[in-house]
């Protein structure tokens, strides 16, 4: 099982109303991680 490493950033407010916020980034690389068998550090 191959282990990652998320990184998460938001650098404007707009950037974060537009729906790449935060909660949206987590859910897409958990959903990869998961997609590939791995594990979220």
């Amino acid at each position: 099982m191959a282990g990652f490493v998320g990184y998460y950033r938001v650098s404007t407010r707009a950037q974060e109303r537009s729906g790449l916020g935060l909660d949206a980034q987590k859910a897409a690389v958990a959903a990869y991680v998961r997609s590939v068998g791995g594990s979220l550090s």
